[in-house]
């Protein structure tokens, strides 16, 4: 905050987002301003005072500045669209942030409704991928996929497809992944845990996105390498550690009340 920053006696002003999928007493938001020496600690109080109000004030205006929808609305807004190619991310199995990446729920939901043209990259599963190396290029493999790490939000799942290759997905890696034809859906399954966040992820394992009608990532906002190239984009607020609807998550240890999940508490700075 420079506008702070540059008042007399002040040397520094900082927002503190927090961690808000940390289920720790001191999770939340703050604000912190560092004044040059003991004579200006007072101005630097009223600062932080003035500016956690702010923001407090501003606490429902705070929106994604993507689209969002839930997974089978962002499945059929993807369909419908005139764009190309639409990139989906499944924020609520978001792997840059923590997340398993073996959730199934995506591939699920783009099964049952028969959606083709579409490619998911990829899910973690290094079990499955051993599976399609022992079966070989071309082969047809019935896979229990998914749910190995989060047994919480998600579950294995059942699929029946066709080995497609065998890329060496991740550079240095001795472990390759699989990307297999499941009816119309293009899966690639990762024997580690990463995200697809650049074109260049997806020119390891040979796939070019905008071939694609859509495009599964588990992300939450995309990458800028992947904005660059996205003709549009939706974020899916699917279930999962890193669920963007936090009132959908189990909350043990945060203080109470916390915003948002105590959506009409009452609060001011200095009074906590």
């Amino acid at each position: 905050m420079p506008e702070i920053a540059r008042m007399e006696g002040l040397m520094d002003a900082s927002i503190f987002v927090g961690m808000a999928w940390t289920d720790v007493e001191r999770a939340g938001m703050s604000v912190q301003v560092v004044a040059q020496d003991a004579q200006y600690l007072q101005k630097a109080h009223e600062q932080a005072e003035e500016l956690a109000n702010a923001i407090w004030v501003q606490r429902n205006k705070l929106q994604f500045d993507v689209e969002t929808a839930t997974i089978d609305d962002a499945i059929e807004m993807a369909l419908e669209s005139q764009d190309s190619t639409v990139f989906i991310t499944d924020s609520g199995d978001n792997i840059t942030a923590g997340a398993a990446g073996d959730g199934t729920l995506v591939l699920e939901r783009l099964l049952a409704l028969h959606v083709s043209d579409a490619v998911l990259a990829g899910i973690v599963d290094p079990e499955a991928v051993q599976l399609c190396v022992k079966a070989g290029v071309g082969a047809e493999v019935e896979l229990t996929v998914g749910g190995k790490i989060d047994y919480v939000f998600s579950k294995p799942l059942s699929i029946s497809g066709t080995v497609l290759s065998l890329p060496m997905g991740e550079p240095d890696s001795e472990k390759p992944d699989a990307v297999l034809q499941v009816d119309d859906i293009t899966l690639v399954l990762l024997s580690g845990h990463r995200a697809f966040t650049d074109p260049v992820h997806f020119q390891a394992v040979d796939i070019d996105p905008l071939a694609f009608k859509i495009v599964v990532v588990k992300e939450g906002y995309l990458f800028q390498g992947l904005r660059d190239i996205a003709p549009k984009a939706i974020m899916a607020l699917t279930p999962g550690f890193a669920n963007q609807i936090l009132e959908n998550l189990e909350y043990i240890n945060v203080r109470r009340p916390i915003f948002p999940l105590d959506p009409d508490m009452q609060w001011t700075a200095g009074s906590q």
